[in-house]
């Protein structure tokens, strides 16, 4: 059985640190001077981050962050991309964590079927040791497809904006049968 988060406080004087959470009763607490400066699914990553101490109080930060990425894969669009620039955005997060967490992304990505990122996960076995080279931007948003929600590859991403061609389709039927009832 998973343990749940009880309650949350908002708490100032946190540092740069966006939350924390207390093992004991589940309450977390949450920065007051950083937290709107999140987004929501970062702010959600976050909080799962948390959740992912609460259930494995031995673990480390690295166990955690898998707990988050596993919790929020699947639940938008570009969700694995976004669970690693949700981490790489909270200050004191090192590189090599950010990086660890590409992995995981890549392998949970792969094992939903998409091929990009088994070639992405074997290009970077086959570095033996040396640094990643991490895609970023569009490039990880293409290698990191998205767990579950495969109707939302019908379509197109222009800037930050998800164009689906069902509903483009529709839009043009709605506009050429207002120009019919207007003529």
């Amino acid at each position: 059985m998973e343990n749940k988060i009880t309650q949350y406080k908002w708490v100032d004087n946190m540092g740069t640190n966006p939350a924390s959470v207390d093992l004991d009763t589940g309450i977390v607490q949450l920065n007051r001077q950083t937290w709107g400066s999140y987004s929501k699914f970062q702010q959600k990553f976050i909080i799962k981050h948390e959740e992912g101490h609460l259930n494995n109080p031995y673990g480390s930060e690295y166990d955690a962050d898998r707990y988050a990425l596993n919790k929020m894969a699947g639940t938008e669009s570009r969700s694995l991309a976004k669970s690693v620039h949700a981490l790489e955005s909270i200050p004191g997060v090192t590189e090599s964590r950010v990086e660890k967490m590409y992995v995981e992304a890549l392998k949970l990505d792969a094992s939903m079927g998409n091929k990009i990122a088994e070639k992405e996960l074997l290009k970077i076995k086959n570095m033996n040791g040396k640094r990643i080279k991490r895609a970023t931007g569009t490039e990880a948003e293409t290698i990191l497809k998205n767990r579950g929600n495969s109707h939302k590859t019908n379509g197109f991403v222009m800037g930050n904006y998800y164009f689906s061609f069902t509903n483009l389709f529709l839009m043009v039927i709605i506009i050429l049968m207002l120009r019919r009832k207007n003529s």
